[in-house]
């Protein structure tokens, strides 16, 4: 259900993922993905400079992960066979949620 305040988000242009969000989410869906940098700056994987393509996706359960991989990879390969990113800094960078929504990463 959407929620007044959820129309505000909305209305100013900004996404921020909810618990009730990953609770209307299929499982094994893939909600939000995209390209970032494996340095300081993005998601600082092993630091080689690179450009990395990622998604996250809702697990079987009310939980979800955060997966990275090369950009040469589709997102369907990354989901299934991707590196797990298991920094809290990293993953709040990619993925704009409130601490609710954050607490269901599955590590």
């Amino acid at each position: 259900m959407i929620t007044n305040n959820d129309r505000e988000v909305f209305k100013k242009g900004v996404f921020m993922f909810t618990i009730q969000f990953l609770k209307l989410t299929k499982p094994e869906t893939i909600f939000a993905c995209g390209e970032t940098i494996d340095a300081p700056n993005g998601v600082n994987m092993m630091n080689t400079g690179k450009q990395l393509r990622w998604i996250a996706c809702k697990g079987r359960v009310n939980d979800w992960a955060l997966y990275v991989g090369e950009v040469s990879h589709s997102y369907k390969y990354i989901q299934q066979y991707g590196d797990k990113v298991y920094s809290e800094e990293a993953i709040r960078k990619l993925v704009l949620c409130d601490d609710e929504f954050f607490k269901a990463y599955r590590y």
